[in-house]
């Protein structure tokens, strides 16, 4: 059976996507924009494709180098974008390589994806948006949100019966052992301060933030029981790790509704809380955070709206442009992540103004995108875990609520 594969960046749409097409194809849903060069894809298979997808900094030019990679392999490209002029850089590029499937409005209507996935478009259909030179526009380019609706509302029944949350269930591919307990959280006899350590994670959309989350709260193990919370606006850890399906552990827990001890147990000393659709506030993280334990570090995998002017980690792409656009927080931890060989700036300039900000690298990995999409963690970051642990609970930089 054909691969169809949804990478829009828009939940919603891929939800409708996926609901139509599940019994005509192997459907599958990547997060964001380089996770479409590692998976096995095909002649025949499609790919369901949007500039709203985050891409960690590529731009138009990386955006149209995953897409001729794609295209090499055979795979038809379904193109959502907002309205675009004719001889548009971007679209000029794609139709060079082959994207005859193009839905450009400023408002997607489902019915017309479905008839575009349907109906493949031809050289013909696509020639008006086209100029004869192929240069991509590499400047910045001002954007509208792309955003979809369905041809006819359709009435859903409200139910009346009350919401209880759904406990923990083992999804195929998590080890039993995972989730053994490691045996309830007590008072410490002896606190090192009053509350629990906390660290908040965030940064850049695409940009690997709940990675680093993941990979640092992995190394805190080491030295305290750790508790991962996802507060983000795009939750992953559910359907990246295989964890609990259809429990939204953040919410409840931020709601009084289960106690650490009912969390789900990533590892031994490793407590996970993931969210579903959209993860708590971090005012409310916060608020939640003062009935836990001294001995206790909770890890925050918070979104970046809901920070004000500090971030312990801020997480960015190597784009030293992309910095500008939080500029305005002051992180203690600034993570460069899916560094390549040779960095376009020293690391040190990419604290800019941020005298006391320690910078580390995260090199690129290709297995890092195999690990997003097959569902495990990527093993062998021990030591880069240490190091950003190393930087961040140095006693100028402790942080407690």
């Amino acid at each position: 059976m054909a691969k169809l594969v949804i990478a829009t960046g828009l939940d919603d749409l891929d939800e409708a996507l996926r609901n139509r097409y599940k019994d005509l194809y192997t459907v599958q849903t990547v997060s964001y924009l380089q996770g479409l060069t590692v998976l096995p894809l095909d002649q025949g298979d499609v790919v369901i494709l949007t500039r709203v997808l985050p891409d960690s900094g590529a731009g138009d030019a990386g955006f149209v180098a995953v897409v001729e990679h794609l295209r090499r392999r055979g795979v038809r490209i379904v193109f959502l974008d907002q309205s675009r002029p004719a001889g548009d850089p971007l679209v000029t590029a794609l139709v060079h390589r082959g994207v005859y499937d193009l839905l450009l409005a400023d408002e997607i209507v489902l019915e017309a994806v479905f008839e575009r996935i349907d109906h493949p478009g031809t050289y013909g259909d696509v020639q008006a948006f086209v100029q004869m030179e192929d240069d991509l526009y590499k400047g910045q380019r001002s954007r509208k949100p792309l955003t979809w609706r369905k041809d006819a509302p359709e009435s859903v029944e409200q139910s009346t019966e009350p919401q209880t949350a759904k406990r923990p269930a083992v999804r195929p591919g998590l080890r039993l052992s995972d989730w053994r307990a490691r045996g309830p959280i007590t008072k410490s006899a002896e606190p090192r301060a009053r509350g629990p350590r906390v660290v908040t994670v965030s940064g850049l959309p695409g940009s690997g933030v709940s990675f680093v989350a993941l990979h640092l709260a992995r190394a805190l193990v080491n030295r305290d029981i750790t508790v991962l919370i996802e507060a983000s606006d795009r939750p992953i850890l559910t359907r990246w790790l295989h964890g609990p399906t259809d429990w939204d552990g953040a919410n409840t827990w931020v709601h009084g509704g289960l106690s650490l001890n009912e969390t789900w147990r990533l590892s031994d000393g490793l407590m996970v809380l993931p969210a579903q659709g959209c993860g708590p506030s971090l005012a409310s993280v916060r608020k939640a955070l003062r009935g836990i334990p001294d001995q206790v570090t909770v890890v925050i995998d918070a979104r970046l709206s809901d920070l004000e002017d500090s971030v312990d980690v801020l997480v960015v792409p190597p784009d030293p442009e992309k910095v500008s656009l939080v500029s305005h927080l002051s992180p203690k931890l600034l993570v460069v992540n899916m560094a390549p060989n040779r960095l376009p700036v020293h690391p040190g300039e990419y604290a800019g103004a941020w005298s006391k900000t320690v910078v580390c690298t995260c090199p690129f990995l290709p297995d890092q995108s195999l690990a997003v999409i097959e569902g495990r963690a990527l093993d062998g970051l021990e030591e880069t875990g240490q190091v950003w642990m190393d930087a961040l609970l140095t006693p100028a930089l402790d942080s407690r609520p």
